[in-house]
């Protein structure tokens, strides 16, 4: 079945979004350039001294609420960079598995139809048969996720440890975290059954036998109608217990597996079987392996990626600042800053993932 879930207003509405967000960073560096007599695209902010910061803005301006403001600007700047940086900077697999989807909607309704039926022969004169229709339906709402950070103005003053880039660097990772954690837990929450035909009749720990079963029920899956639905399986996903043994599997050049191990490879007493002393490794270089630490233990999928996980995207990491003059940065000495991200993540057909683990 080949899905494209991208029209022409949904690519228009995505580059939109990260145009306003592109947007707003540039206005509020141009203001700090304009006020604060510095371009904060030339601070290192790892090695940052926001005391400096402070006191080079007070130099600039006379006016205290200026002198405010301006500071919250230039920290907020600050905050923002580093989070942002900590975000794309961390370590994940979910861009490799899911297909992102622009929403501009409170929810996004999806209807995928399965491939059409394959035409039969035809008697002359006679009557051609009717071909069938079936789909999905299926209503993604996005959800918000969020976080305060909040930092006392001594922090700000006497920072000398990096303890205000650290908290935001922090930030920014658990954000790109949380995500991964979603599309772990949709796939593991997927359905899987032997009717459908993407999991065996009982889970086993990674081995080439397994690993073989799942890639021919992949090449022969079909949809409801009775269709091949010709999936290509290209990538393996397992948790941090799976690692080395995947990696052995996949990129040993001769037979990794001891003989009936793999229930393919030759042993004693079987005859007419593969041989295994010096046998290639079947499994060399089919697959690319993906490790996600958001998997836990005796989990592991073979599938076709990009094509039925949905990584449905609202809106892009957002950082705002509470109003400096105001609030508890008022009444309490204390900076807060609100990160927020909208989207949702779902499995939309499993007949493209298969269960090697999923216990």
């Amino acid at each position: 079945m080949e899905t494209n879930f991208f029209t022409e207003k949904e690519l228009k509405d995505r580059s939109r979004m990260l145009e306003s967000a592109m947007s707003e960073h540039t206005s509020l560096r141009e203001a700090l350039k304009k006020h604060a007599g510095e371009d904060p695209e030339s601070i290192d902010w790892e090695k940052v001294s926001f005391k400096e910061l402070r006191d080079r803005a007070k130099g600039e301006l006379m006016e205290a609420t200026n002198v405010v403001s301006t500071q919250g600007q230039l920290f907020r700047y600050g905050i923002q960079k580093v989070l942002f940086d900590g975000y794309k900077d961390v370590p994940t697999v979910y861009p490799d598995v899911v297909q992102f989807v622009p929403s501009s909607n409170r929810q996004e309704w999806y209807a995928p139809l399965y491939g059409a039926e394959v035409p039969t022969d035809v008697a002359f004169g006679g009557k051609f048969p009717d071909s069938r229709i079936k789909g999905l339906d299926t209503v993604l709402v996005n959800k918000k996720i969020g976080r305060m950070l909040s930092l006392e103005r001594e922090l700000f003053d006497y920072d000398q440890t990096g303890q205000v880039v650290t908290k935001a660097s922090q930030m920014g990772k658990r954000v790109r975290y949380k995500e991964e954690t979603d599309v772990m837990a949709a796939i593991f929450g997927a359905t899987y059954s032997t009717a459908i035909g993407n999991r065996p009749s009982s889970y086993a720990n990674l081995n080439q036998f397994g690993m073989e079963a799942a890639d021919i029920a992949l090449m022969n899956m079909v949809d409801p109608l009775g269709n091949n639905m010709l999936v290509m399986p290209s990538l393996l996903l397992v948790s941090t217990a799976d690692k080395f043994n995947a990696a052995k599997l996949l990129n040993s050049s001769l037979q990794p597996s001891i003989p009936g191990a793999s229930g393919k490879t030759a042993s004693s007493g079987d005859s007419g079987t593969t041989g295994w002393t010096m046998t290639i490794n079947p499994l060399q270089g089919l697959y690319s392996l993906k490790v996600s630490r958001f998997i836990t233990a005796n989990r592991c999928y073979l599938m076709e990626p990009k094509i039925s996980i949905v990584f449905q995207e609202a809106s892009p990491v957002e950082i705002v600042q509470e109003n400096p003059l105001s609030g508890m940065a008022f009444e309490n000495d204390i900076y807060r800053w609100r990160v927020r991200r909208l989207y949702q993540v779902a499995v939309l057909e499993s007949r493209y993932i298969y269960a090697i683990q999923n216990t």
